[in-house]
């Protein structure tokens, strides 16, 4: 049996009013009533874990702020909020916008080609090159943390860029990305474990929400 050098709990943060309401909110939305409450059943899953968090890491945005603290409340650790980790940087046009008006269903849909095409570029928003980029600098600092084990709060797009990444490594193409970012979903506070052993990242679980059961 394989054990790991390092252990990385992804997670993605709890329900926000943007998944009740389906309507676009600030970049800044924080988490819903019920997303409270998912944060709070997730940190009392790490009081019984075996392997306990050694550090919390967490995005900058509010709902992933809020999802950290109880985590790092109950482990009785100072969270650190790095901008590394925020979800997928949309246009700044695209903030706000109602999602049944034809110019921003236009601009999305020009968006996310871009997110799986490096030649593509919508605006100011980040592109497959630059979220693919950010993935692996997201990497390089989760390995050289000195930390054993590490719960890092994300949000669910930039999460499975993470994840697909650490699997294919400089082999993911475009193409790939498109397939494993459309065919896998990501459940609010669902934890994906991140083994690395060695040089090699290895996927042990995905999108594990037994503590909302």
């Amino acid at each position: 049996m394989e054990h790991p050098d390092k252990v990385i709990y992804l997670i993605r943060h709890g329900e926000t009013e943007t998944d009740v309401t389906s309507v676009p909110l600030p970049f800044e939305s924080p988490l819903s009533k019920r997303g409270r409450g998912q944060a709070k059943l997730l940190s009392s899953r790490f009081v019984f874990s075996g392997r306990r968090p050694n550090a919390i890491i967490a995005s900058t945005l509010a709902r992933a702020v809020e999802t950290a603290i109880p985590i790092a409340d109950v482990m009785v650790k100072k969270p650190e909020f790095l901008e590394l980790f925020v979800e997928r940087k949309k246009p700044t046009s695209l903030s706000g916008m109602l999602p049944e008006d034809a110019k921003s269903q236009e601009a999305w849909r020009t968006w996310e080609a871009s997110l799986f095409s490096p030649m593509e570029r919508f605006e100011d928003g980040e592109n497959y090159a630059d979220i693919v980029a950010r993935a692996d600098a997201a990497l390089e600092f989760l390995a050289g943390r000195r930390e054993k084990v590490l719960a890092v709060v994300t949000h669910g797009f930039f999460a499975r860029t993470v994840l697909v990444r650490a699997i294919f490594g400089e082999q993911l193409t475009p193409s790939v990305y498109e397939r494993f970012m459309n065919g896998l979903i990501t459940e609010n506070t669902g934890i994906s474990e991140l083994w690395r052993i060695g040089s090699d990242w290895k996927l042990h679980t995905y999108n594990d929400v037994g503590h909302l059961e």
